[in-house]
């Protein structure tokens, strides 16, 4: 697999909280990682709750997850991602300056024809298809995707509606947490996208598409959809993180 992933502060936000990670080499058992992560909370608590959540998860998969026979990817993830939240909460709990924080949490690894992702918050997960079709995976766990799952906003409303950065589920912010798992089947030339609500709500989905499927390199693209989302505003801090699925073997 070959990723790329590139992170700005947008043009209204005076800091970045949000943080990515991206391997194309093993880590852990894993054969890949890519991770996207915006944070929340007061000060630079968000920056500390997507920051240390990586670097918790990455420590469960390096130390603590199995390495013995076949690994079981989807459910590592899960683990880990589980791991990550308890450690955060511990510290939002323990640490004064930095109670209340969280973030959200978006990861993935490809492997075999496989897309293994683990979802928490209101970052994205998109697959590109060679043809220029574009899926969302994941589901955005915010106020206003309740709302326009019951019908009451549409898609486009829940784009400017003035709750829209309302989450309904963190890592970090309680104890135990649902997470959401997703495994898709990706061919050769396709695309996975991870991206903070920093481009998403700034960004159509058929122009990040259009974007990705233009004839230039991983690092192009990335920096063409920052460039996109700050032409049309940059109200957050963006965050994508693109990898391209070069070969799929069995």
């Amino acid at each position: 697999m070959n990723g790329s992933g590139m992170t700005d502060v947008g043009k209204v936000r005076h800091n970045n909280e949000d943080s990515i990670f991206v391997s194309n080499e093993p880590v852990g058992a894993l054969p890949n990682l890519y991770i996207v992560s915006d944070g929340m909370g007061g000060h630079n608590a968000g920056e500390v709750a997507s920051q240390k959540g990586i670097a918790f998860f990455r420590d469960y998969i390096e130390h603590m997850a199995s390495m013995d026979g076949d690994v079981d990817i989807m459910e590592e993830l899960a683990r880990g991602a589980s791991y990550a939240n308890e450690k955060v909460f511990e510290i939002s709990m323990t640490d004064h300056a930095f109670s209340g924080m969280g973030a959200t949490f978006s990861l993935c690894v490809l492997d075999r024809g496989k897309l293994y992702a683990a979802h928490i918050g209101d970052s994205r997960i998109y697959l590109i298809k060679k043809d220029g079709g574009i899926e969302r995976l994941s589901t955005d766990h915010t106020y206003v995707n309740e709302m326009v799952k019951a019908g009451e906003i549409t898609e486009n409303e829940a784009r400017s509606h003035p709750q829209r950065h309302l989450i309904t589920r963190a890592l970090g912010t309680e104890e135990t947490l649902k997470i959401d798992r997703i495994v898709k089947d990706v061919s050769s030339g396709d695309f996975a996208l991870i991206c903070s609500d920093g481009l998403s709500n700034m960004v159509q989905d058929d122009m990040i598409s259009g974007i990705i499927c233009e004839s230039s390199g991983l690092n192009e693209k990335c920096e063409r959809l920052l460039g996109l989302a700050n032409e049309n505003g940059g109200e957050d801090n963006i965050s994508v993180v693109l990898i391209e699925v070069s070969e799929v073997s069995v």
